[in-house]
């Protein structure tokens, strides 16, 4: 017999939902931040929480950051370039240089989007540049999206193979940190 009631949530960002209904399952997403899901005539809800932050990081042997900001069109959170003087993210000098680029951008995201729906988003707005992705790998750098996955319990994402083509076509690579506990969850 199917159960039914209100079950609350606290907001934050969260992603994917399984709800589990008697004897099948069936994925569904739910906008986020929410309060109430009503449970009429479903069964059991299982919830599996995690909050993300994707953020595109570029490495390079000498090509300057300059260029890569330019390039891109987006506003950096971090950079350097190969023989510059190291320095803290305050500023203040340390020693020794650089060895090579760097340049990080935050990507920002609706609250109420899944992680792979928006890497998918992502590609799209990265592919006009993908020749330029391509000389950053012909010439030894690196670009990839890494995610901040931040969840206190069981949690899950599907990366299609649509994403995962698409990813291949721009030479960007995934890196994924999992961080749990409830102090990173909200």
């Amino acid at each position: 017999m199917p159960r039914s009631g209100f079950v609350i949530f606290s907001h934050g960002r969260f992603a994917q939902r399984d709800i589990q209904i008697n004897a099948g399952c069936f994925r569904r997403q739910f906008p986020a931040p929410f309060s109430k899901i009503r449970i009429a005539e479903y069964g059991v809800l299982t919830m599996h929480f995690f909050r993300y932050d994707v953020s595109l990081r570029i490495r390079h042997p000498n090509m300057e950051s300059d260029i890569i900001c330019k390039k891109l069109g987006l506003n950096v959170f971090r950079r350097w370039t190969a023989g510059e003087q190291r320095k803290t993210p305050k500023g203040s000098f340390l020693k020794g240089i650089h060895e090579s680029t760097y340049c990080c951008f935050n990507l920002e995201h609706p609250e109420d989007t899944g992680l792979a729906d928006f890497l998918k988003s992502c590609c799209e707005k990265f592919y006009p540049h993908r020749d330029f992705f391509e000389q950053i790998r012909l010439t030894h750098g690196s670009s990839e999206y890494f995610i901040g996955w931040y969840s206190d319990r069981n949690s899950g994402e599907v990366f299609d193979s649509e994403l995962l083509s698409r990813l291949v076509e721009l030479g960007i690579d995934l890196s994924i940190d999992f961080y749990g506990g409830a102090e990173h969850s909200e």
